[in-house]
């Protein structure tokens, strides 16, 4: 479960619909997770873009993403990479626990990002 209130939930996946394109998945991991979060803590997320789009695309994407959740009212900050540009060894770290944020459809911890 993440800790994360219900609206603020909302509102991340409002634009991140708004923002990319079907086949992309965010995933949340860290403290709201783990559960080892304060109020104040950050939401730590990672987005899994689809193989046909190139890294300018999809690092246009993200920065519009980052950017557009700095313009809204979310009151914690929230930390987004891209999951190609996360080293290997803390991928396998996220792996071992996260929750899928977008779609919600995504959440199998089984499941393998397709990059």
């Amino acid at each position: 479960m993440i800790d994360l209130r219900q609206k603020d939930h909302r509102a991340i996946c409002l634009l991140a619909e708004k923002t990319f394109p079907v086949g992309t998945e965010i995933w949340a991991y860290g403290s709201r997770i783990k559960g080892t979060n304060h109020e104040t803590s950050d939401l730590d997320l990672v987005v899994h873009f689809p193989k046909t789009l190139d890294n300018i695309e999809s690092s246009r994407l993200l920065s519009d993403f980052i950017e557009a959740l700095r313009e809204s009212t979310i009151p914690i900050i929230v930390q987004v990479m891209a999951w190609h540009d996360i080293p290997d060894l803390f991928k396998k770290n996220i792996q071992d626990h996260y929750q899928a944020l977008w779609p919600e459809s995504s959440s199998d911890p089984l499941r393998k990002p397709q990059n």
